[in-house]
């Protein structure tokens, strides 16, 4: 069992020894997608939520690695989703948009789709934020947030 304790983590709740967030993204993620009593679904929003808590970018690696693997493809709704959600989210974002930007969008086998499902979600918002404060031909913005949709 691993306990958040000041300073990190720790293997147990009375352990001396403090890890940090990468040593336990690095040490206890893959175990996610080897539990059988969630379906490939529950899997990914497990990930995600381990994501949440110790916010490594080596969890989106172990993502990514579960995806493309011999078990994968990840069911696509929960994949997607919880990208989108981490990057609509009012937190910072960093693993999951580095992620993105790195080992989906730089794949020309995942590209297209990553952009399609996760990067489409994100320059929505930015058109519409863009829309309001946006003074020359406003009409722009809602014929590029149409072509994204």
């Amino acid at each position: 069992m691993v306990a958040q304790v000041v300073g990190g983590w720790a293997l147990g709740a009375t352990s001396d020894q403090v890890l940090t967030a990468g040593q336990v993204a690095h040490s206890f993620a893959g175990y996610v997608f080897t539990d059988d009593d969630l379906d490939p679904a529950g899997q990914v929003r497990l990930a995600f939520g381990l994501l949440d808590l110790i916010d490594g970018y080596w969890v989106t690696c172990v993502i990514r690695m579960a995806h493309l693997g011999p078990d994968g493809p990840l069911p696509a709704d929960a994949l997607w989703d919880g990208y989108r959600r981490r990057l609509e989210a009012d937190r910072d974002a960093e693993p999951v948009a580095y992620s993105l930007w790195v080992d989906w969008s730089e794949d020309h086998a995942t590209a297209e789709t990553a952009f399609a499902e996760a990067h489409v979600a994100e320059l929505r918002l930015v058109l519409a934020v863009g829309h309001a404060n946006h003074r020359c031909a406003p009409g722009a913005w809602d014929e590029a947030v149409r072509a994204c949709s």
